[in-house]
C-alpha cells in the first residue's frame, strides 16, 4: 500500500487490494458490513481469512523487478477516530460474528453475469 511505502506495516495485514475467487469469498462470508468510521475491518478480513483455514499468499516479485503490483491509494479525507473504541469492541468478537454478519446478511446483491 502506498501510505506504507508499498510494505507491510505488520505481517497479518490484510488491507489494500485483496483479491479472492468466489468460493473463498463465500467461505469466509465475505467482509463485515457492522464497521463504521477509521480502522478495524481490515483486521477482521485476516480474521475471517486465516479461521476459514486460508493463509494469505503474498507474491514474491518475478526476478528483475522490484515489485508485483502497485496500486495508488485512494484520497482520505481528515481521519475520524471517534469510531476507534466501537470499532475495538467490535473485533474482540469478530469470529463469533463470521457466520453471521457478511455476504449472508446484506438485503441485496447483485453479481453481474450471474
Amino acid at each position: 500500500v502506498e501510505q506504507f511505502g508499498f510494505k507491510l506495516p505488520f505481517q497479518w495485514y490484510a488491507g489494500g487490494v485483496v483479491s479472492f475467487a468466489m468460493d473463498q469469498y463465500e467461505r469466509i462470508n465475505g467482509m463485515s458490513n457492522i464497521y463504521f468510521g477509521w480502522g478495524k475491518e481490515d483486521d477482521d478480513l485476516h480474521r475471517r481469512i486465516v479461521s476459514s483455514g486460508y493463509k494469505i499468499d503474498r507474491q514474491e516479485p518475478l526476478a528483475g523487478s522490484d515489485c508485483v503490483g502497485r496500486y495508488a491509494s485512494l484520497e482520505h479525507g481528515p481521519r475520524d477516530y471517534s469510531s476507534t473504541k466501537r470499532n475495538n469492541e467490535l473485533l474482540s468478537t469478530s469470529r463469533q460474528r463470521q457466520r453471521i454478519d457478511g455476504l449472508n446478511s446484506i438485503k441485496r446483491l447483485s453479481i453481474c453475469g450471474h
